[in-house]
């Protein structure tokens, strides 16, 4: 295999893993924050605060210095504006200031850096030579960036992730005739130039399409990640059904139609009323149907325009609830939903909808299978015993918001929900003092240390199980035949051959890795492997490690704070990124509700609770310092 083959093929297994971790929700992998979202945060602490925040304009401008110093873009391209924003900082000059960076911003808006960094990183993956660590690093750094660029342009991660698998897609003939082909690959050629008919196009769109492919080189293909990013949006109307809304009526509130189809249509009636799609409630009875509602919006896909809808959708039915006190919710069925252009559909949709009887259902907790069952039971009882104690009645509130912003639709809502649930646990001051230095004396400081210290040992523990999981997965996986084949002995050593309930010690398979690294081909996962040895092996590297986690962590916080700050005072936030911070706060509430409950008991308060999650994490801290602490015993 030619090294850049194995380039490719790494690049391809980064940009789905980078994203696969985000998308199980997990605080690992995916780093969103790029010189673009600098550039626009920068714009909106100096319009909303005039830098009155003093972490947050620290965090801004350390963030300024390491793109300066780091990204290659902006060190070949745009370095002297750059250089311009930092000499301007401090102190600050805010009219200046904001004519450089809209200036900059224009940079990134009209594509100019996506462009360069896609070309940086092309050029690294069809390179003939060996992967070396710089390689891997720039790589996953170009990488994030790219995708932070298509975030900014409405994709979805869920579309995202996907596209490293469509530029090498290959065609397929629809039929026996050989004419009409079908691919994934973004090849640019549009469609709609082609139409002879209502419903028919032109043969010569599919003989250019598989002439432009059967000729397409490597880095062909790797550019066409442009086409994704430039695609033209089409105007499409999303339309659901609106439940606590009904009658025979057409009416527009908020740019959103509510009508029922005997007053309008956005398609035309079929001859055969089965197929009448844009019907949503073909199995109600007409007296039993509410209203639907279509609104239009910029399409790109189904997955990443299906949150914008929604977005539009929950403001109109805002303004209606300002106006009429309904004694039924409104409520959108995203469970079920029709993409339509031009009088006819487009895209039949359907997912989860928590609210549909179906969907709770089939989504039920099912409390014979929870193992933490007794522990439940156990805290249960001692939340009956103690009902007036002041721990269990902010624990009880805490619960409360944290069950609130699970159930809440709106990103702005869970996201303020989840920041109340853990704010709710912080109300002694007096500990501030026992965790902080001196230049930090706020609550916001002290949540920021202690979800930190408790955030941390999740992280370890996942760091090796991840790894375990794709292998376990390999060997186990009943529905393909896997891409690495394991002496039985080997997979015996290292634990993957283990049945649901037996226990699994990650110790033997950590130490089998260097036997498994003898068979495994795929370049990303031979780094993944290293990696993994390091931090379990390499007291020095696994210091390095969770340090830039703890930090990351605090960082995080810092970003989820400062919306939390824009969406309460109604300032302009980046909904682009809001529901990834949503992801992240919902990871970092859990787990500290979850501790907090585990360490409750009679007599100990809450200020005694937190206390020990940070000595818990300082003890760690010490021992990973002299050397002796023993990371499998954690």
């Amino acid at each position: 295999m030619k090294y850049s083959e194995q380039r490719i093929n790494f690049w391809t297994e980064l940009w789905q893993d980078l994203i696969k971790n985000f998308l199980k929700k997990s605080a690992f992998g995916l780093n969103l924050y790029s010189p673009h979202i600098l550039v626009e945060d920068i714009i909106v602490e100096i319009e909303e605060n005039h830098f009155q925040n003093l972490d947050n304009k620290k965090f801004l401008y350390n963030r300024l210095n390491f793109f300066i110093d780091n990204d290659q873009v902006i060190k070949k391209e745009m370095r002297s504006k750059f250089n311009i924003v930092r000499k301007n900082f401090e102190p600050p000059k805010f009219n200046y200031l904001l004519e450089a960076l809209n200036d900059i911003r224009n940079n990134f808006e009209s594509g100019f850096y996506f462009d360069k960094s896609l070309i940086l990183l092309v050029d690294s993956l069809i390179l003939e030579e060996e992967i070396t660590n710089d390689f891997i690093k720039s790589c996953k750094y170009l990488s994030e960036v790219l995708i932070i660029e298509f975030i900014k342009r409405n994709y979805s991660l869920d579309d995202i992730k996907k596209f490293a698998e469509y530029i090498f897609d290959e065609y397929e003939y629809e039929n026996s005739d050989k004419i009409r082909v079908f691919t994934n690959f973004p090849h640019g050629i549009d469609y709609e130039n082609y139409w002879i008919a209502e419903d028919e196009v032109d043969p010569k769109f599919y003989a250019e399409v598989r002439d432009l492919m059967d000729t397409l080189t490597s880095r062909e293909r790797l550019l066409s990640l442009s086409n994704l990013y430039y695609k033209k949006t089409e105007k499409v109307y999303y339309i659901f059904i609106v439940e606590g809304l009904k009658g025979d009526t057409v009416v527009e509130i908020g740019g959103v139609t509510f009508y029922s189809l005997n007053s309008k249509r956005f398609t035309n009636m079929p001859d055969n009323p089965t197929e009448d799609y844009e019907n949503l409630q073909q199995d109600r009875e007409e007296i039993d149907r509410f209203l639907q509602a279509a609104v239009e919006v910029d399409y790109l896909k189904p997955r990443s325009s299906l949150k914008q809808a929604i977005n539009k959708m929950e403001n109109s039915l805002d303004l209606i609830s300002c106006y009429y006190n309904n004694n039924t919710a409104l409520e959108i069925d995203i469970s079920n939903y029709v993409i339509v252009k031009d009088n006819s559909w487009k895209y039949f949709g359907s997912g989860t909808d928590k609210r549909q009887v179906f969907s709770k259902h089939l989504e039920a907790l099912d409390l014979t299978t929870v193992k933490i069952f007794d522990e439940l039971i156990d805290k249960g009882i001692l939340w009956v015993e103690n009902s007036n104690n002041k721990a269990v009645w902010k624990i009880k509130n805490a619960l409360h918001w944290y069950r609130k912003a699970q159930e809440s639709r709106k990103d702005e809502d869970k996201l303020l929900n989840f920041w109340i649930s853990i704010e709710n646990l912080f109300f002694e001051k007096e500990i501030l003092s026992d965790v902080l230095k001196k230049n930090k004396n706020s609550k916001f400081h002290i949540i920021q240390e202690i979800i930190a210290s408790n955030q941390i040992f999740a992280f370890i523990y996942n760091y090796g199980w991840d790894l375990y999981r794709h292998y376990n997965n390999q060997v186990n996986h009943a529905f393909y035949k896997p891409k690495l084949s394991l002496p039985n002995e080997l997979i015996q050593k290292a634990q993957l051959n283990k049945k649901k309930g037996e226990k699994i010690y990650l110790e033997e398979f950590i130490n089998s890795l260097e036997e498994i690294k003898i068979y495994e081909i795929n370049p990303f996962f031979l780094e993944e492997i290293e990696k993994t040895l390091k931090f379990y092996k390499d007291i020095k590297t696994t210091k390095k490690i969770i340090q830039e986690q703890i930090e990351q962590i605090q960082n995080d916080i810092l970003m989820i704070y400062r919306l939390r700050n824009l969406v309460v005072h109604n300032a302009h936030f980046d909904n682009s990124l809001l529901e990834y911070h949503v992801w992240k706060i919902e990871q970092f509430s859990g787990n500290f509700l979850r501790s907090v409950i585990r360490n409750l008991e009679e007599d100990r308060s809450l200020s005694d609770i937190i206390l020990k999650i940070h000595f818990k994490r300082e003890h760690f801290e010490n021992e990973i310092e002299i050397g002796k602490f023993d990371i499998f015993n954690k």
